[in-house]
């Protein structure tokens, strides 16, 4: 019996290659997983935080993910990824038959794989949820996500019937299923619990935006706060002044001496029209001398900070004081 006949392929069609690309990739996510988990717990670590559900998952999920990177650069290497399959069967039969071997390892690694991190992520919510609905979702979930590993694990190795069906197609009365709608069904159970477990935490989150939104703006609000201190602390301060001296703190007669005070005073005549008892400020000063001089400086110091000072409305004598 005769070989086959090579097909007859383009010119560079055999030698294309882009494995390199899948190589690269897999080794990018080596290091990155790796760096981030001994940054993880390098961190707790440090701050002496007590291990938790979601940390009891982190090995294992970093083992699987490893084991699925391995196999793709493996398949890279033996197993012709990155060629044209029909090249490969024309010239390399051997690296496909390696290739379906391979599809075995790395179905159930990617089942194991999705399953841990996941429960890693439910662990991590379990700390910060304290609600009941929340936490039974989380339970829920987890079991759902195992359920569709084991059954992912479980389908894949009953893929062919018997087990060598897979790349000996020579076996007589095999019987494989449909690998694409294997892997269709398995990825839609586990686009599903993805979404779930995004939008889980969103109500807990939304309940904080408003204490967001407040600590945000505090910055910004500094300049009001300390205007405001200003304007009550100069307000609190010149009541207390003008009580010192025999003035009243009202808006229709600041220049009207207390009662407690005018009683107190001497008898000096109409001082004013029609002898309405105003107290002249020459009679303060005459009484007090210093504290005019502090009710000088105090109102120059508030005309040059351009504030309405305590005693802009008092009455001022003919010599300017």
């Amino acid at each position: 019996m005769s070989a086959p006949p090579v097909p007859n392929f383009p010119p560079g069609y055999v030698e294309q290659y882009v494995g390199y690309r899948t190589v690269g990739v897999a080794i990018a996510f080596i290091v990155l997983e790796i760096s981030f988990v001994a940054l993880r717990f390098g961190s707790r670590h440090i701050s002496k935080v007590r291990s938790g559900l979601d940390d009891v998952f982190i090995p294992p999920a970093l083992l699987f993910c490893l084991g699925v990177c391995i196999i793709a650069i493996v398949e890279v290497k033996v197993a012709g990824v990155g060629r044209h399959e029909d090249a490969l069967l024309a010239f390399n039969p051997t690296a496909v038959i390696s290739w379906a071997k391979c599809g075995y390892a790395i179905e159930e690694l990617y089942c194991t794989a999705v399953v841990f991190p996941k429960l890693s992520i439910l662990g991590f919510y379990l700390r910060i949820f304290t609600k009941k609905p929340y936490r039974i979702t989380a339970y829920v979930l987890g079991g759902i996500i195992i359920a569709n590993g084991i059954a992912g694990v479980i389908s894949s190795l009953c893929t062919c019937q018997p087990f060598a069906a897979r790349w000996n197609l020579s076996i007589p009365n095999a019987h494989c299923i449909d690998t694409v709608q294997y892997w269709r069904w398995i990825s839609l159970a586990n686009i599903i619990t993805d979404v779930v477990m995004l939008v889980l935490p969103l109500p807990v989150v939304w309940t904080l935006q408003g204490i967001y939104l407040i600590a945000a703006c505090l910055p910004s609000l500094r300049p009001v706060i300390r205007t405001m201190y200003t304007r009550v602390s100069t307000s609190l301060n010149n009541s207390k002044r003008m009580k010192k001296y025999g003035f009243s703190t009202g808006n229709t007669s600041r220049d009207i001496p207390l009662e407690s005070d005018v009683s107190k005073q001497p008898k000096m005549g109409n001082v004013g029209p029609k002898g309405a008892g105003f107290l002249r400020l020459e009679d303060v000063a005459a009484r007090n001398k210093s504290g005019v001089a502090d009710l000088r400086r105090y109102d120059v110091r508030n005309a040059e900070a351009g504030e309405v000072a305590g005693f802009a409305h008092m009455p001022r004598s003919q010599d300017g004081f």
